[in-house]
């Protein structure tokens, strides 16, 4: 495994190599662009250089599901590209590196299509990336690639026995576990110990430990529990969900109008107008082992209801509704096919209207569910909270 490592990773170098000299002939002069998104590129493959030596320092102990998710996601490989923890562990470099890649793959999204609907006085594709935010990229594309080769390949037996550099590796290669390491507790305690990466990951480790002990044994706890009786039930789990919309536009007041009605079940305004936090609250009146299938029955049931309700579309995931829907569409009269021209898409191509208190008057929500929650008909919420 540690010579297909090594291999790999040489292979990431050499193109990031190509990506620069291709940048470097191309010159900021007349095309900044295409030298930022050249630069880029490098730096992915610059990441994907650092993700492997990672990898090479703890013995190939990093889960390989979770690198094929760094893998896939741009920002990440852009975040390991100056993120290099084998020489120094700081939770303050990688939160800087995470930053920095944000603006980085925003810039690259600005700027890589022209967008057909934009508006006069919005700036043009070509002209987002200027020439000093190029000749920045690729400087730096240029001194990563320099600084990854001078480092050498990591010695995989040299780092066997490195416990807290495999144990923090494998912890930042996890979305959920690097959140909980960054949180401000965690990064408080960092600042307590002066600074002492050592320390504080002797520390957070312990705190993990404990952390999931904890977790363990509530749980326990929690299946042997007898749910609640009949009439003295109280609210006992909260669970959150996004909720997108590409048919309606959102607002505050429309969504603080429902929340005032419905306790159990709330619309969280996210300050975008497409989508919202879809917050449930459940009573203890049910074992645990049923709190996933009631969660997901209750979400179904809202979502299916505001589509219902607003003929329009809210899911879990954003539509990615592209092709036609039709791939063709017969006159049986004339026994020939039809030419539309305009054959609609599964979601069709119409701006998103506001979602308003309006459509109550045809939402199942409306009549079916009253300020108490007792209600009737699919929006009849009270027997499954």
């Amino acid at each position: 495994m540690s010579e297909d490592l090594i291999r790999n990773r040489q292979l990431c170098l050499d193109h990031a190599e190509g990506f620069i000299v291709a940048a470097e002939r191309v010159g900021v002069g007349d095309y900044p662009h295409i030298v930022y998104h050249l630069s880029l590129l490098a730096l992915e493959e610059v990441g994907k250089a650092s993700m492997i030596g990672g990898q090479l320092a703890t013995g190939g102990t990093i889960e390989n599901r979770w690198m094929d998710k760094a893998l896939e996601s741009h920002r990440r490989k852009l975040q390991w590209a100056i993120w290099s923890p084998i020489e120094r562990i700081d939770p303050k470099d990688f939160e800087a590196a995470r930053e920095f890649a944000e603006r980085m793959h925003d810039m690259r999204l600005a700027s890589l299509y022209v967008d057909a609907r934009a508006q006069l006085a919005d700036v043009p594709a070509g002209e987002v990336v200027q020439a000093g935010d190029a000749e920045h990229a690729l400087a730096l594309a240029r001194a990563r690639l320099d600084y990854e080769r001078a480092c050498g390949t990591p010695d995989p037996d040299a780092h066997r026995t490195d416990d807290a550099l495999r144990w923090f590796l494998d912890i930042m290669a996890d979305p959920e576990q690097s959140r909980r390491l960054l949180s401000k507790a965690f990064i408080a305690k960092y600042h307590a110990l002066d600074n002492d990466a050592r320390a504080w990951i002797t520390w957070a480790r312990h705190e993990f430990a404990r952390i999931d002990e904890e977790s363990r044994t509530l749980l326990q706890a929690e299946l042997v529990k007898p749910a609640a009786q009949a009439g003295g039930s109280k609210p006992k789990w909260r669970a959150n969900a996004i909720v997108y919309t590409p048919s309606h536009s959102l607002r505050p007041k429309v969504l603080q109008r429902w929340n005032a009605q419905i306790e159990a079940v709330q619309l969280l305004w996210s300050g975008k107008k497409d989508q919202f936090t879809l917050q449930l609250t459940l009573n203890d009146n049910a074992p645990l082992t049923a709190l996933p299938g009631r969660l997901a029955h209750l979400t179904k049931l809202v979502v299916a209801c505001l589509n219902i309700g607003s003929i329009g579309y809210f899911w879990f995931e954003r539509p990615g509704f592209e092709r036609q829907m039709f791939n063709q569409i017969l006159d049986l009269e004339n026994d020939r096919h039809l030419e539309l021209g305009s054959n609609e898409s599964f979601w069709g191509d119409r701006r998103a209207v506001a979602l308003t208190e309006a459509y109550r008057s045809c939402d199942p929500l409306h009549d079916g569910v009253r300020a108490s929650g007792r209600g009737r008909g699919c929006a009849d919420f009270s027997a499954l909270l």
